[in-house]
């Protein structure tokens, strides 16, 4: 599982080109059940969970949201349940066993007068808060801020940051708050949920956006430069495809987020041209061998520039890939750039179900769901006065979760399944992390 905390630009970004729904013969969730009963879905009455042995449980839904600044957990149809108070907690990340809750809480500003945060764990059933990394854990560098005509000291603070995949602790890379842009330093930290330590692995400019291989021996890391390889000690670094720095249009650095291949044999990564906003942009797909030299597996037409910052872009088998062309059509494309479906006028891509057998694009400004077997269909989102934002995550082959309204004039954070009925979990959320419990 993969998710990151990014400048609040980043954050806009993700949304914007996120969605989700389905279509398939799978059996339709329990919708009879009631919250006051408690249960996971799909369990029956004689099975009422133990509190703290969910997990033992298959088949349910574990969602983790923020609403006015509290975090809320909700397990399969039970009713949700207050975790965190008295603070203002956003952007939780669930980790891979269900257990932990990684969260970002606002504290006062430092020196810079500038927005500051912490990142903080919590266990799932509330127990266990714990401060897992702040800014004073982390160098700061003088500068100057936004507005500002004198130095002062600037806080270093986490970018992005993912769980290791055996829960037992984060690792992050960070960049300098100063109010313009996203100012990376492109290194790679580790932090212990057990212990508390903090452990810079990559020092500045040897780091940056990173992969850890499915069995979290090797890294991939990239910076708007270069792509690399690691050791996940952070030895026997190889240099794999080098690039020109991308213009933006902006105050932000290009960084394109690399991928492994679900059995860890190789990586991948698609990089944008270095003027995506000139006549004939395109993206470079390149496979990154565990040995030997990267390879260029095709070169797409189109502008991609900020969903090649996401691994949003591939299907979960890695066999697949959407881009945009230059006529702004949507295609869904294998890696050597041969179309599979083509969506003329195709706004964004959203996101696929967890085996690849359905798929969410944005078309002509109507979110649309499709299948291998099934036609485009519309995606019922729940009626929101001027919605304008729908973001998604596929938790299983048929259920999904998503985040749909409008910014400034509500939220509602809502599952589906495919071929099933729209539930609400809570309104006036502003971020969510999902995960299907087996």
């Amino acid at each position: 599982m993969k998710v990151r905390f990014c400048s609040v630009l980043f954050i806009a970004i993700a949304l914007f080109l996120a969605g989700c729904s389905s279509e398939t013969d799978q059996p339709e969730l329990d919708t009879e059940t009631e919250e006051e009963t408690l249960l996971p879905e799909n369990s029956s009455d004689d099975e009422a969970p133990v509190e703290g042995e969910a997990d033992d449980l298959p088949g349910f839904l574990t969602v983790v949201y923020s609403e006015t600044g509290e975090l809320w957990v909700a397990i399969g149809f039970n009713a949700p349940r207050q975790i965190t108070s008295g603070h203002f907690d956003r952007y939780p990340i669930l980790s891979p066993d269900g257990t932990k809750v990684l969260y970002q809480r606002e504290v006062e500003s430092g020196m810079a007068e500038l927005y500051r945060y912490e990142l903080w764990v919590i266990n799932t059933d509330g127990s266990d808060e714990r401060l897992l990394v702040s800014a004073a854990d982390l160098p700061g560098q003088m500068g100057f801020a936004m507005g500002a005509e004198e130095e002062t000291m600037l806080d270093r603070l986490p970018q992005q940051v993912d769980w290791l995949e055996d829960s037992s602790g984060i690792a992050f890379n960070t960049l300098l708050e100063s109010g313009y842009g996203v100012i990376s330093f492109y290194d790679l930290w580790i932090a212990d949920t057990e212990t508390g330590a903090v452990t810079r692995l990559l020092e500045d400019g040897d780091g940056g956006s990173f992969a850890y291989s499915p069995d979290s021996t090797k890294i991939l890391v990239s910076n708007p430069n270069s792509v690399s390889m690691v050791n996940a000690d952070g030895s026997d670094r190889r240099l794999l495809v080098s690039y020109p720095f991308v213009n933006t249009a902006s105050e932000y650095a290009y960084n394109p987020q690399p991928v492994w291949a679900p059995d860890g044999s190789y990586g991948l990564v698609a990089i944008a041209s270095e003027e995506p906003f000139f006549a004939d942009p395109y993206i470079t797909v390149w496979r990154l061998p565990l040995s030997g030299e990267a390879v260029v597996l095709s070169t797409l037409p189109g502008i991609n520039l900020f969903n090649t910052m996401y691994d949003r872009l591939w299907n979960s088998t890695r066999t697949a890939l959407s881009y945009i062309d230059d006529l702004l059509s949507l295609h869904i494309a294998t890696l050597d750039g041969e179309s599979l479906y083509v969506y003329d006028n195709g706004d964004h891509f959203l996101g696929w179900s967890t085996d690849d057998r359905f798929w969410i694009y944005r078309q002509a400004g109507e979110v649309m769901l499709e299948g291998v077997d099934s036609s485009a269909v519309s995606v019922v989102l729940p009626a929101v006065e001027n919605s304008d934002w729908f973001e998604v995550k596929w938790v299983s082959s048929t259920d999904y979760v998503a985040l749909s309204g409008n910014y400034f004039e509500g939220m509602i954070l809502w599952t589906d399944q495919v071929g099933g009925s729209l539930r609400e979990i809570a309104t006036g959320v502003n971020s969510y992390d999902a995960l299907w419990m087996e």
